[in-house]
């Protein structure tokens, strides 16, 4: 295995000494960051120092955070949540560390002639901080860093709830009508005979688009819908409210303006126009597209609605395809089998972005993880990828988290 690729075999003990020393590390070097004197200043002993220290930094703690989202061991994900929450809260005190913060604007003023790239990182460091607060009266910064750091808190809570759901519902055989046999057949049965769909995307979707049961379907999508929802509606309603006295108190209308200020966008209201202006060119087309389905939905069931239903969308979209274009993923997938997909794919890739995709035998967070080394049209290795097709049990955090799970690494430097 090669010595640069990530590692993924940690112990929970690991994983909690990880922010601790990372965060060390990053210190030393801000220190040395913080005390380049204006005159003595350049583009290499600060910006890009800086920007080194925090890559580096990146790297040590990134791989060891993503066992929040992929571990099948309850005490590795809870280090690595414990681990994610302390990273990123100290990343509020990060960029807002007035001494780092002052030796960048001691090289900015030097006013130097820099490329397009690297004035623009300058650009864009500066403005990292000036939204964490800096530049601010010191009262003012103080609350922005405080809220900031509730708002992080808030965030990882509302996404764990979501990746650790196990809420399931147990459908009859004549609820299941219209699934295809290899759909039904992996589903656990209960002890009263009845079938047990997760809120997994690999059978909630399938069951959304295939199911013949309208209320089998509406029951299904109100508890997908529903998850989490006795606690994260509360921290939603919360981080809503953070984030508005965070942008107020930065000099921003709302949050949105804040999000989007070094955007495309620029802010909301080329958002809301755009989106308007978009809503008003597919409304007529939208419109037809309805109600081919809803006349399709009423052969189907003898009625006469104009609309669909949250929950019937997915299954008459489904219909439409097989009934108007001969188009049934289910008979097209005996077509496409995995592995064929997957040469397919790679074969793809390789030919557009000069590489090679090699099996290669390196460290992941499961036996069924596929890995492979991305390899240069000169050999060299560009990049490691981790290819994970099936989701971990519910209280892995399937739930939350879109599945396959692919993950890209750079080889580290020596």
């Amino acid at each position: 295995m090669s010595t640069k690729a990530p590692v993924f075999e940690f112990t929970a003990e690991q994983i909690s000494a990880i922010p601790a020393k990372a965060i060390e590390t990053l210190e030393a070097r801000l220190k040395e960051i913080a005390g380049v004197p204006g005159a003595g200043s350049s583009f290499d002993n600060t910006l890009l120092a800086f920007e080194r220290a925090v890559a580096d930094f990146g790297e040590a703690v990134n791989i060891p955070i993503v066992m929040a989202y992929v571990s099948d061991n309850a005490d590795v994900r809870k280090a690595a949540q414990e681990a994610e929450l302390k990273i990123s809260q100290y990343s509020v005190d990060l960029f807002t560390r007035e001494d780092v913060f002052a030796s960048l604007n001691r090289y900015a003023a030097k006013k130097e002639k820099l490329g397009e790239v690297e004035g623009r990182l300058l650009e864009k460091t500066l403005l990292d901080f000036k939204k964490n607060g800096l530049g601010l009266e010191p009262r003012k910064t103080k609350k922005v860093k405080k809220l900031l750091k509730e708002l992080v808190a808030i965030e990882l809570q509302f996404s764990k709830n979501l990746r650790e759901v196990t809420d399931s519902a147990d459908m009859t055989a004549e609820e299941l009508k219209g699934l295809p046999e290899d759909y039904t057949g992996r589903l656990k049965k209960t002890a009263e005979g009845k079938y047990n769909v997760t809120m997994n995307y690999p059978d909630y979707i399938p069951f959304m688009d295939n199911a013949e049961s309208d209320g089998a379907r509406k029951k299904l999508e109100a508890l997908f819908n529903n998850r989490c929802a006795a606690s994260n509606v509360k921290l939603m309603e919360d981080a809503i409210a953070l984030r508005r006295k965070i942008a107020k108190l930065i000099g921003y209308p709302n949050f949105a303006d804040y999000m989007l200020s070094d955007r495309m966008a620029k802010n909301s209201a080329n958002v809301i126009d755009f989106m308007e202006r978009t809503w008003a060119k597919l409304k007529k087309k939208g419109r037809k597209e309805l109600r081919q389905r809803a006349k399709l939905k009423n052969k189907k069931t003898g009625g006469a609605d104009k609309g669909l239903n949250s929950w019937e969308w997915r299954y008459y979209n489904n219909l439409l395809k097989k009934e108007k274009y001969s188009l049934d993923h289910e008979k097209i997938k005996e077509y496409f089998p995995l592995e064929t997909v997957i040469e397919g794919m790679f074969d793809i890739f390789g030919r557009v972005l000069g590489i090679k995709f090699v099996p290669a035998e390196l460290s992941a967070w499961h036996k069924d993880v596929r890995t492979y080394e991305v390899r240069n049209a000169d050999g060299t290795t560009a990049a490691y990828f981790y290819f994970d097709l099936f989701p971990p049990p519910a209280s892995a955090c399937a739930a939350g988290a879109s599945w396959p799970m692919v993950l890209m690494s750079s080889p580290r430097r020596p």
